[in-house]
């Protein structure tokens, strides 16, 4: 997200919903590995998946692994989310793949790009979940929390969590009876 588009979300506005919030485009790259047998070596079962011959077949790797090679490298990572790798990623798997073939005689792998291009639109639904200066006051309290101080300088910590706790819970009550009116 680029700081001219992060600081225009900060700006004041008023709007009307649902409008539009922000949009992107762009490409990238993402890489998959894929292998075939060849010289007359037969078909061969790799890691639960059939290699022959007959041509080149995407060799697939358990994502879902807690262990292994890293792909994303961030939430929003567009080559992570269509299932492709990055070019150091496929690289590491490719060479993982090879190394545990039962049989790597006449075992042939590629690495394959593709282009990936996205366009993202953000749509802003609604507003939920107004809070105004009583509905703040009521929760947070924060003009009480002033002036808690023992009479030496110190703050009564565990004092503060519970009367928090206590006006935390009728908050919530209060915000899901004005939710329902």
């Amino acid at each position: 997200m680029s700081k001219a588009f992060r600081a225009s979300l900060s700006k004041p506005h008023n709007r009307e919903f649902p409008s539009l919030a922000g949009n992107s485009s762009g490409t990238v790259y993402g890489y998959s590995v894929e292998a075939k047998i060849i010289d007359g070596g037969g078909p061969d079962v790799i890691n639960d998946q059939l290699f022959s011959d007959a041509g080149w077949t995407r060799v697939e790797f358990n994502d879902d692994s807690p262990i292994g090679v890293p792909n994303a490298r961030h939430r929003s990572d567009f080559v992570a989310i269509t299932g492709y790798y990055h070019y150091e990623t496929a690289q590491a798997l490719r060479w993982w793949f090879v190394a545990a073939a039962p049989n790597n005689f006449g075992l042939q792998t590629r690495l394959v790009k593709h282009e990936i291009k996205y366009t993202t639109q953000v749509v802003a639904l609604k507003a939920v979940s107004f809070l105004d200066n009583e509905e703040r006051e009521a929760c947070m309290g924060d003009w009480k929390w002033q002036n808690k101080l023992t009479p030496d300088g110190e703050d009564n910590l565990a004092e503060l969590v519970k009367e928090a706790v206590a006006e935390g819970v009728g908050c919530r009550k209060k915000s899901v009876e004005k939710k329902e009116e």
